[in-house]
């Protein structure tokens, strides 16, 4: 996988690439991961905040009623404040979500790398243990259930980011 693209060339310490010289897979990646990211981005946001803010007070407050000039100016430039104010705290939760996620996925990608450590040694002993025998203890069985049990944990631990970021 590619490494993250950021939205704009000042967000990243990293050389411009032209995505157009990258393999198209590696391009369409990036595209996405920007796509992703880009709410988490302030100044990105920042070029389009303005026909937002145009756009939703338009539709939800095209004319003023009952108010003068004077009035209706004050009350949509104190509106423009707060919207303004809540996308950028949007723009902070979003980010903090998105480092919250990574974090878990990092987390998750080393309890995984254990989870499948104990599958292997589970897995190994089985392959040791000779078969259960009339009367005795099902050692050699109990070690197999548990590896089938803790390949479905190795697995799950996987696969927890992707299914909480797709579904």
């Amino acid at each position: 996988m590619p490494s993250k693209a950021p939205a704009r060339p000042e967000q990243s310490n990293e050389p411009l690439v032209n995505l157009a010289s990258l393999p198209r897979e590696d391009a369409l990646e990036r595209a996405r991961v920007a796509g992703r990211e880009i709410l988490g981005h302030e100044n990105a946001l920042q070029a389009v905040s303005d026909a937002l803010w145009m756009n939703w007070i338009n539709v939800n407050m095209p004319v003023a009623v009952g108010q003068t000039d004077d009035e209706f100016g004050e009350l949509v430039d104190a509106m423009g404040d707060q919207f303004f104010d809540g996308l950028a705290e949007s723009v902070k939760r979003f980010a903090a979500d998105t480092r919250t996620l990574d974090r878990i996925s990092e987390f998750l990608i080393k309890e995984s790398g254990l989870a499948w450590k104990i599958h292997n040694m589970l897995a190994f002993m089985e392959a040791a243990l000779d078969d259960d025998t009339q009367g005795s203890l099902p050692i050699r069985c109990a070690v197999a259930d548990l590896r089938v049990d803790q390949d479905r944990l190795a697995t799950a631990l996987m696969d927890l980011v992707w299914r909480a970021s797709h579904a």
